[in-house]
């Protein structure tokens, strides 16, 4: 039976068998042109989840998806671009692909552009312009860029300092399930006093936090006066060892997960990038399946994050 003759349910029974039936059911939508399946294969092959790890493929299937105008397709192109994945590093394409991305309404890529903007990599640093994209995103739901928020209100970027303001902020991201949101919230906490809630976003915070956070998260931790919060380090030594993989997955677990990987919108113009191939887009039921359907890989990979401002706890 064809991928086109497939019905959703059926499309829907196959992504919910083993990492290797998903991920050749999900190429086969890709080779058939198919552009959310191209971009979700893209991100299998990133991750390695069912097949050979193989970022440079990967990085050709964010390419072909791209190409047909799949904005999420975009910002991993520009992910790979920005830490290295398949291609060598090039902060000036990775945030030329994050700019369009982030102008045609995607959060994900208005959060790494701001980042870039934060960091002045490659674009000239620009506090006042990030903090407008990270307003942005963080309007359309974006946690992770809630949380940088609340890092400007903390140092007094670009707004007046406001504890107060940065403290919600925390508490939103935490709440909203971003691991860097749950570490701030729980610092908030311990600053109030209040340990003991400190310790439960300690937890949770540690539950999906990368390699390279956990570490820091971990070093801080182990040099606070109090004891319990000494031992609270123990809490990332699972993180510390766990490989940061190929991008920062707000839920963890590889990328693979159920997820709605629906586009976000579908200009009509092409996208300005370099591509070599072009695929009609499939228009059979499995293109609407692949984004609706459970067991999908999430590709909204934000970056790692970095220390800012005065404070040495990781943000």
């Amino acid at each position: 039976m064809s991928l086109e003759q497939l019905s959703r349910d059926e499309i829907q029974a196959r992504l919910s068998g083993s990492p290797e039936t998903r991920a050749a059911l999900i190429r086969a939508g890709a080779e058939a042109g198919i552009a959310e399946a191209q971009a979700v294969y893209g991100q299998i092959l990133l991750d390695g989840a069912g097949v050979m790890r193989d970022p440079r493929e990967g990085l050709r299937w964010f390419l072909l998806a791209a190409g047909q105008n799949h904005l999420m397709a975009l910002n991993m192109v520009g992910r790979c671009y920005d830490l290295g994945w398949g291609i060598a590093i090039d902060k000036v394409r990775a945030a030329d692909c994050y700019r369009v991305a982030a102008e045609r309404g995607l959060d994900w890529a208005m959060y790494n552009l701001a980042t870039l903007l934060t960091l002045g990599e490659g674009v000239a640093e620009d506090k006042p312009a990030a903090f407008a994209w990270f307003e942005k995103a963080a309007a359309l739901g974006n946690v992770k860029a809630v949380n940088f928020l609340g890092s400007f209100q903390e140092d007094g970027w670009v707004v007046a300092k406001d504890m107060a303001k940065a403290a919600t902020c925390y508490r939103r991201a935490a709440e909203g399930g971003d691991f860097r949101g749950r570490f701030n919230h729980a610092r908030m906490l311990i600053a109030a006093g209040e340990i003991e809630k400190a310790l439960l976003w300690l937890r949770r915070s540690a539950k999906d936090a990368t390699a390279r956070f956990a570490a820091q998260a971990a070093d801080w931790l182990a040099r606070q006066p109090e004891q319990r919060l000494r031992e609270a380090a123990a809490f990332f030594s699972a993180s510390v060892s766990r490989s940061d993989g190929e991008g920062d997955h707000p839920q963890g677990g590889g990328g693979v997960e159920a997820v709605n990987v629906a586009v976000r919108a579908r200009p009509s113009k092409s996208l300005p990038i370099p591509l070599h191939h072009a695929a009609a887009d499939g228009c059979c039921a499995a293109g609407s399946a692949f984004r609706h359907a459970p067991g999908m890989p999430r590709l909204h990979s934000p970056p790692p994050g970095f220390t800012a401002g005065r404070s040495s706890a990781p943000r």
